[in-house]
């Protein structure tokens, strides 16, 4: 037996090399469409996204020849095998960019970018800095608010704060100024706004990332806007409760907060209902409902919008599409249902 499936995967591997670039399904093992079409048949979706997730989820090539388009098929091979010769094969472009910037980004001609419209340019430039973990290509983007949001990127993908670090109160209130320009007018609140809390959200982001709880000490929390987000506080309940380590909540300052921490690791929920901000009540009993697989808890939650967040927690927790039903938002409903049938393909 081990043998034959020996024969049967080095026979797939022989026919992969010898298909690319051939489009035809009826020529590919009945397995790999039988796969497919048990996955990805749904008429609500998109079959080609969803072979093409699949296929990256699950690292394996030979799905990414279902794909019903030439340049689709290398794209996914190039960004599986991270090789960025398959991409060579495609002539639109922009595809050939990002197949690239997908595969091998040390390969990729940064200066492509400044080919596309002003929109699309800062988009290419955004994706290179993360993909390639180059800080400096964030300050060649024009919208300001999108330099803030690529460095953020890059600190994360690089695990390193550094980038953090040049988030500037230039960038955080010209962006406000122009977005509120153009529905107001009304620039005061910008006032209120430096580069504290966007620093503060990158900072958090590399924390979590690398889940190092030092790192939330760098958060600041002089701002009047600070003090009411507590994203120190938030950093700190955030690492505890993914390497259970109860000790971090004590270092949470906030009430409220520090409450929401503990109560992770007590399942009954009586530490949600001291929490005196309604928005971090709900969010933690949702939090226990979830963890607990308890539908109870969804049930007994006023707010409509939390409802059906709890519902859609518990339902994707349990991988149950019935519970699914329960969600009174359509779109979440839906949502609810497609991540339990394809959210977790690998």
């Amino acid at each position: 037996m081990k043998y034959h499936n020996i024969m049967v995967a080095v026979c797939v591997l022989g026919f992969l090399l010898l298909v690319v670039g051939c489009s035809n399904e009826a020529e590919l093992p009945a397995e790999i469409t039988n796969e497919i079409e048990a996955k990805c048949s749904d008429p609500n979706i998109d079959k080609d996204l969803c072979t093409y997730d699949y296929a990256i989820n699950n690292q394996d090539e030979k799905f990414c020849l279902v794909l019903s388009g030439e340049d689709d098929k290398n794209a996914c091979i190039a960004e599986i095998k991270d090789d960025s010769s398959f991409c060579d094969n495609i002539d639109d472009e922009t595809e050939n960019y990002y197949c690239i910037l997908n595969s091998e980004p040390d390969k990729v001609d940064i200066s492509f970018c400044d080919t596309l419209d002003e929109f699309s340019r800062d988009s290419c430039l955004g994706m290179a800095a993360s993909k390639t973990k180059n800080s400096l290509l964030c300050e060649k983007i024009n919208d300001q608010m999108y330099i803030s949001l690529c460095l953020s990127d890059v600190a994360k993908e690089s695990r390193d704060i550094e980038p953090c670090e040049r988030i500037s109160d230039t960038l955080v209130k010209g962006s406000c100024m122009v977005e509120v320009a153009k529905v107001s007018g009304n620039k005061e609140i910008c006032n209120l706004l430096n580069e504290e809390y966007d620093q503060n959200q990158c900072f958090k982001g590399v924390a979590t990332a690398i889940m190092d709880a030092s790192v939330c000490d760098e958060i600041t929390t002089g701002s009047t806007f600070e003090k009411l987000r507590s994203t120190k506080d938030e950093c700190f309940r955030e690492i505890a409760i993914v390497k259970e380590d109860k000790v971090l909540c004590e270092q949470v300052k906030n009430a409220d907060v520090k409450n929401w921490c503990l109560a992770s690791f007590d399942d009954s929920g009586e530490l949600c209902k001291k929490i005196e901000d309604a928005t971090f009540r709900l969010d933690c009993q949702v939090g226990i409902a979830i963890k607990t697989q308890d539908l109870s808890i969804c049930e007994s939650i006023v707010s409509l919008s939390k409802k059906d967040e709890c519902f859609e927690g518990v339902a994707i927790a349990m991988k149950d599409k019935e519970i699914c039903e329960e969600i009174l938002d359509e779109y979440s409903k839906d949502s609810c249902t497609f991540e339990i049938e394809y959210g977790n393909m690998g």
